[in-house]
């Protein structure tokens, strides 16, 4: 999995960020909480330094003499130790340095900075971005950072891609290279990003794997978070792993209060749910977290001990580990069945 511990040291230079050691993780907990991916500590530190670029201009700090040439001697443009001050719509100051910045060509509108700093100041806290190498078009407005690509906030969150590029115009940021997080929700691997900043969305590219404490959730497509709904929808094989329980769907919508806590889960296309007491099979699935019941609706199939039975709804109750079927009554279906988990079978007999 993706490590990424250690990281203010790459920041201070001391050790290579592929060298970062494990920390002890924070615990979590909670039924399939795995779905509580922290998307908005990702798109904040992925994207913190390139949201006050537009601003740089305004307020530049070179700490060495600039050398002008003359003009039959023209050269590229070399500035050694340069620092920018940048500030957001709130009045926040950022500071950006850089080893030195140069012009690509004399009189091109693209430069090049060499080992980029940031520490951006958010509404959420600090965070500190990195890289070896970035590129700025200044009349495409478009950024680029390339190699080492390292970020991390005060909340615990650390990402680490190989390249990042964000258009200003457009107000889309996008990297199509392995991009690894972790933080106190756990661990992140993805194959590319997009990030949508009018709408507040970020999207996990390609198959991605995210580990928690409580288990795992793996897509094959897409996992995208729209922040301002404060929803998550994952697309294509998605995998829901907890202990010995499995979920499989096509998609999963995951809906989260105010707090950041799940409300609700939505399962649908080829829906089916292994446990140590059976499985079962339907069009569509709904997890309430608040009465820790799982319903299963349209060609619901439950198999338990060898035993098979059809219905059109059934509901899982997780705290009495109770299953109930029901049929089709339009279609005049008479299919009603109790499931009970081992231990109420056992029950049932000793009391005979």
């Amino acid at each position: 999995m993706f490590d990424s511990h250690k990281i203010d040291d790459y920041f201070d230079g001391e050790r290579p960020f592929e060298n970062a050691k494990p920390d002890d993780k924070p615990q979590t907990s909670g039924w399939l909480r795995i779905v509580k991916l922290g998307f908005p500590c990702l798109a904040a530190a992925i994207f913190g330094v390139m949201l006050v670029m537009p601003n740089i201009k305004k307020s530049v700090e070179l700490q060495d003499d600039v050398t002008i040439p003359r003009k039959n001697e023209m050269e590229k443009l070399h500035i050694e130790q340069t620092v920018y001050y940048a500030t957001d719509s709130e009045n926040r100051v950022s500071t950006i340095t850089a080893d030195s910045v140069d012009e690509i060509a004399p009189g091109a509108k693209e430069v090049k900075i060499n080992t980029p700093r940031a520490d951006i100041s958010t509404a959420n806290g600090k965070i500190k971005v990195a890289a070896d190498t970035g590129f700025f078009n200044q009349e495409e407005n478009i950024l680029k950072l390339r190699q080492n690509v390292a970020a991390y906030d005060e909340k615990g969150t650390k990402i680490k891609t190989s390249a990042a590029e964000y258009d200003f115009k457009k107000e889309y940021g996008h990297g199509s290279e392995r991009l690894g997080a972790e933080g106190d929700w756990g661990d992140l691997e993805a194959q590319g990003f997009e990030f949508f900043k009018a709408e507040n969305i970020l999207v996990l590219k390609g198959r991605h794997v995210v580990t928690t404490s409580q288990g795992t959730l793996t897509a094959d497509k897409e996992t995208r978070y729209f922040q301002n709904a404060r929803k998550s929808i994952s697309r294509g094989n998605v995998v829901v792993r907890q202990g010995d329980n499995i979920l499989y769907a096509d998609k999963l919508i995951a809906r989260y209060s105010a707090s950041n806590e799940l409300e609700r889960a939505e399962a649908s296309g080829n829906v089916k749910i292994i446990t140590p007491k059976g499985k079962a099979y339907g069009s569509s699935g709904v997890y309430n977290p608040k009465t820790a019941k799982v319903e299963l609706t349209g060609k619901v199939k439950l198999e338990q001990n060898g035993n098979v039975i059809y219905g059109s709804k059934a509901e899982t109750d997780l705290n009495t580990q109770i299953s109930r079927i029901t049929g089709n009554k339009k279609t005049g279906g008479r299919i009603t069945g109790t499931f009970y988990s081992k231990r109420k079978a056992n029950d049932k007999e000793s009391d005979k």
